[in-house]
């Protein structure tokens, strides 16, 4: 895997995974600002995202996890 040069990315012994630290801002919504993140970069290419892929995400108790959704029918 590619290496990424960035402070805030922490790889695994393994190399199968990467872990990125993001800070919670506040973002434009409607006519408020809500809590949000960005996750965006090259790194997401290299772990089997691209455009127009469609993801699953679980939203629970102090987690977040996102899945790539692999048996998409159109």
């Amino acid at each position: 895997m590619e290496k990424f040069s960035s402070t805030s990315f922490r790889e695994s012994e393994n190399q199968d995974s990467l872990s990125k630290q993001l800070k919670v801002v506040k973002k434009p919504y409607r006519n408020e600002y809500v809590p949000g993140f960005n996750i965006q970069g090259k790194y997401l290419e290299a772990f089997g995202f691209n455009k127009g892929d469609m993801v699953d995400v679980l939203v629970s108790e102090n987690r977040i996890l996102i899945e790539k959704i692999i048996d998409r029918i159109d």
